[in-house]
């Protein structure tokens, strides 16, 4: 059985050599169509403890296909399947969700730029397309999910944003049948984008993204009822002029909504992004509490939410007094928002450390997992586990025998609560998707491998955009690096150069681009990031 390493912060600050260590349960990787990159975007566990890995795969003929693998408990490959489009179509998966009788439900993107489309599959657990659903919308533009969700009678609930003609933008969020995909309603909101969705226990459907008046967005979170009657809309705009752009949305059991996202605490050029999380009324919407966490006075980006029994966790990433990135999880009493403790994880000091997903045990722990720099300047998968009152029982390092680029995406549990991670892992020239079980309780001690230099960071606000937005990057050093943009082609369409700086803010000019999606590219020292931007002229 192979050994993770599990260093505390203070041993990884030190440079230690050893440290407490878990047992690995199992590591596998899925090459999707061979020799081409696979990223994983979430993944799933069953009543069985199956677990099933949904993501993207390059294709070898075509563009971009959706692919899923499903594993035993024992890590065990039962099936996998590729999702294709007509042609030479891109599909890039953005959600999956499960029902009760373990069928898998996908939404992907599908089509060729500009004209993308919303599809929606449902597999049996045995791994065999039982429908496929394509919702286009009427403007010929793009239409591209953002999640999804399963009501226990297997019916599916999508939400994404939609371009119509004239380049206005909007929310479609629809519910489909269990028994052929048949769409039971759809309901349109114009302006702003979505960004997540939840059912609440009468299976109504919690929407939540952001309006975009001037490009200086404000939370939006819709309530529709199961026959898809909008029940209320309420917004969240923090200050006048600022950038407030929510991320994640959950609901309790009695339909009450909390969300959280980016909330900029002054307008533009001044002003740093913090957390913002609202709790909204179950029958009215109204704002029950908001809590604000501005971490150590740099930017803020949280990346999930999720409930305990008496309290909320947001995890994210935050930035320290150095430029780096943290993981920064922070815990609010349900009922009323005060906030009951906040952590940061660094390992080491100095180095990039973003939070991508975190899970709550049934025993009240907390699981947070995300992407590490080690001194290769290559990622590493990195879990930690919090007690209910935010103490830090261990963190799970892992670093794949190729030595190389390794980049969290998920995490879950099974019956045991053991925990499941997946992401993305660079082997012999390309990614594959890479899946690591845990054992639930950590023993023993391992070898530490250090952690390394910061990779460029960066983010966009605002996004969507018009003629301008603004890239906040992180850089190591005071190397120039150059942005560029590219469309869905891959052909760059535009460069600029930015000034070599730590942390440093630019505007990029978008004058004379096409409305449409573009994939931005930030190079630094050998090194990139990239993010995508929806130009809207």
């Amino acid at each position: 059985m192979t050994r993770a390493v599990l260093t505390a912060a203070c041993l990884l600050l030190l440079g230690t050599s050893m440290a407490l260590a878990a047992d690995t349960l199992w590591t596998r990787r899925y090459d999707g169509q061979g020799r081409r990159d696979d990223y994983a975007k979430t993944v799933l566990v069953d009543q069985d403890d199956n677990v099933i890995v949904v993501g993207t795969c390059m294709g070898t003929s075509s563009g971009n296909d959706v692919g899923v693998v499903k594993y035993d408990s024992a890590g065990n490959q039962m099936w996998f399947a590729t999702i294709a489009g007509p042609g030479a179509s891109d599909e890039e998966a953005k959600g999956a969700a499960l029902d009760p009788d373990g069928n898998i439900y996908i939404t992907a993107s599908t089509g060729l730029y500009p004209d993308f489309d919303i599809m929606t599959v449902k597999y049996t657990s045995q791994g065999t397309e039982y429908w496929r659903r394509t919702y286009a919308g009427t403007g010929g533009r793009a239409d591209v999910p953002v999640g999804i969700a399963v009501d226990t009678l297997g019916n599916s609930y999508v939400t994404g944003y939609t371009i119509a003609a004239g380049d206005s933008s909007g929310w479609v969020t629809m519910k489909r049948s269990n028994g052929n995909g048949s769409p039971l309603w759809t309901a349109i909101r114009i302006g702003g984008l979505p960004a997540a969705i939840a059912l609440g226990p009468d299976n109504a459907v919690y929407v939540t993204g952001y309006s975009a008046p001037e490009y200086l967005e404000d939370y939006a979170t819709v309530k529709y009822s199961t026959d898809g009657v909008e029940q209320w809309a309420s917004f969240y705009d923090y200050s006048d002029n600022a950038t407030d752009q929510a991320v994640a949305i959950t609901v309790d059991a009695a339909g009450n909504a909390y969300v959280t996202g980016t909330s900029a605490s002054a307008p533009p050029p001044g002003g740093l992004n913090q957390y913002a999380t609202v709790k909204y009324a179950n029958d009215s919407g109204a704002e029950m509490w908001v809590a604000r966490y501005a971490g150590e006075d740099g930017n803020n980006a949280p990346a999930a939410i999720a409930l305990g029994t008496s309290a909320v966790y947001v995890t994210g990433s935050s930035q320290g007094p150095a430029g780096d990135d943290d993981y920064a999880t922070v815990a609010y009493d349900k009922n009323s928002g005060s906030q009951l403790w906040a952590t940061r994880f660094d390992g080491p000091a100095g180095k990039d450390d973003d939070a991508a997903d975190l899970a709550v045990l049934p025993s009240g722990m907390i699981l947070v997992t995300g992407t590490c720099i080690d001194f290769d300047d290559k990622g590493d998968f990195v879990t930690v586990r919090y007690t209910a009152a935010g103490e830090q029982e261990w963190v799970l390092r892992y670093n794949s025998s190729f030595d190389n680029d390794d980049v969290a995406a998920a995490v879950t549990f099974d019956g045991h609560s053991n925990p499941t991670i997946a992401g993305s892992s660079f082997g012999s020239g390309y990614y594959d998707f890479l899946t690591i079980k845990y054992d639930s309780a950590p023993t023993g001690s391992a070898e530490f491998k250090p952690a390394a230099p910061s990779r460029p960071r960066m983010c966009l606000a605002p996004n969507p955009a018009r003629n301008w937005t603004n890239v906040q990057q992180s850089l190591s050093g005071a190397a120039p690096a150059i942005v560029s943009l590219l469309g869905v082609d891959g052909r760059v369409v535009r460069t600029q150069r930015l000034d070599g700086q730590t942390g440093g803010s630019s505007r990029i000019d978008l004058t004379g681009l096409a409305s449409g999606v573009y994939v931005v590219r930030l190079d630094a020292a050998g090194r990139h990031a990239t993010s995508r931007l929806v130009v809207q002229q």
